[in-house]
C-alpha cells in the first residue's frame, strides 16, 4: 500500500485552503501542476483525523 500524506492547497489572493489525504506520488504530481497556476501546495506527514481523500485521486495516478 502506498504511503499517504497530508496535502494542503492554498489558493492565491485570499482564496480557499483545502486539506486532503493522498498518496505521496499523487501529492507530488498535484503540487507540480497546481504550482504552475499560482496555488501554494504543501505536503507533509501530518495525517490528522478527519482528512478526506483527494477527490478523484485516481486521475492523478500513472
Amino acid at each position: 500500500m502506498a504511503k499517504k500524506v497530508h496535502l494542503q492547497l492554498r489558493f492565491p489572493l485570499g482564496g480557499a485552503v483545502l486539506d486532503y489525504r493522498a498518496e505521496r506520488s499523487v501529492a507530488h504530481r498535484v503540487a507540480v501542476e497546481l504550482s504552475r497556476h499560482g496555488v501554494d501546495v504543501s505536503i507533509d506527514d501530518n495525517l490528522r483525523t478527519g482528512l478526506t481523500d483527494l477527490p478523484h485521486e485516481e486521475l492523478w495516478s500513472v
